[in-house]
């Protein structure tokens, strides 16, 4: 009896002086559609991942999943809600029963550079109508990325909207299509992997596109004008993490994804509009004739012939019960106080 309770005093000695066990590390799951390479994933989201590991001293690990290679493009969403993926990359374009109101950052005449869409969409993100579409779906933003501004990339000389008039133009997204027929052009439906051979078997006559990804796609070799400073529409792109693993992080672990985000997101959209430059001179390289119509009198008339695809969004939304008109109103006042 008496060497059990010295064995177990021992015992209790070394356990009080044992070092405490470290936490469990917390391994993220994030997943996205963009290829390896690619210029938002090199300069946002695998900065983000190191800082985040950084900051919390490697409590947090990331599993990522580029390429579709566990989540489709289309299903990432309810991948999220599902939990298939604790972060997924968001087009909240592609889900617009979901995301209705975060169309009024689609629209034309929006936002000169990536640098200027971002700070003015990290307004919107936090408006109050888009927080409720956000918490309906059961997701929290992380990261925020948009892409340059669509412009017309065409066979023909364009300059003017009047350039486009009867003209078979790629659009993708009801403010796309919207905005190819404000334009005077016939919208065609077309995936982006399919725009090239359109090009060349003329099933296309032309497209509204960003050139921060048009070379990926090889344009420049099938276009021979295009614009800038049209802004016929944009797009942008959201990491979303799902909001019940959101709450179950440590407050440590949020708040360094927090200040990760805070961090790395700037350097990121300027980094985009750098790849923009450098795409738009890839294009000129190739024999593209570009016209910067924002120093032209044109300019004037592409913004009033898409000035009606703005009135006709927030009509839409308004008549499906929706804040259409204030969101469109608080993303012109955000873009008007983040330039």
């Amino acid at each position: 009896m008496k060497r059990f309770l010295c064995l177990a005093v021992s015992c209790l000695v070394v356990m009080a002086w044992a070092p405490a066990v470290p936490a469990a590390d917390i391994t993220v799951k994030i997943a996205d559609h963009f290829p390896a390479g690619h210029v938002i994933p090199a300069t946002l989201t695998k900065p983000w991942m190191a800082r985040v590991e950084e900051l919390t001293g490697k409590k947090v690990k990331f599993t990522h999943f580029p390429a579709q290679q566990l989540v489709k493009q289309v299903e990432a969403l309810g991948a999220v809600q599902r939990k298939v993926v604790d972060i997924a990359l968001v087009n909240p374009g592609l889900f617009p029963t979901e995301f209705a109101l975060t169309g009024a950052t689609f629209l034309p005449n929006g936002y000169d550079s990536v640098v200027h869409g971002g700070k003015a969409l990290r307004r919107m993100y936090s408006h109050k109508a888009v927080q409720e579409e956000l918490k309906k779906a059961g997701v929290r933003v992380l990261l925020i990325e948009p892409l340059d501004s669509y412009e017309a990339m065409t066979e023909k000389p364009v300059k003017s909207p009047a350039d486009l008039r009867g003209l078979k133009v790629r659009a993708a997204g009801e403010a796309q299509v919207a905005a190819a027929r404000a334009l005077g052009g016939t919208p065609v439906t077309m995936a982006a992997p399919e725009m090239y051979t359109g090009m060349q078997r003329r099933t296309l006559d032309g497209l509204l596109f960003a050139y921060s990804v048009g070379r990926s796609y090889k344009l420049n070799e099938v276009v021979k004008h295009g614009t800038v400073g049209a802004n016929t529409g944009y797009a942008n792109v959201i990491y979303a993490v799902n909001e019940a693993v959101w709450n179950s992080w440590p407050a440590d672990v949020r708040d360094a994804m927090t200040k990760a985000a805070e961090e790395i997101q700037p350097r990121a959209w300027a980094d985009l509009d750098k790849a923009t430059q450098d795409s738009i001179n890839a294009f000129r390289g190739a024999g593209v004739t570009i016209t910067d119509v924002s120093k032209t009198a044109a300019r004037k008339e592409w913004v009033d012939a898409l000035r009606p695809v703005r009135e006709q969004w927030a009509a839409s939304m308004k008549s499906r019960g929706l804040a259409g008109p204030e969101v469109l109103e608080a993303w012109d006042r955000a873009l008007a106080e983040t330039k």
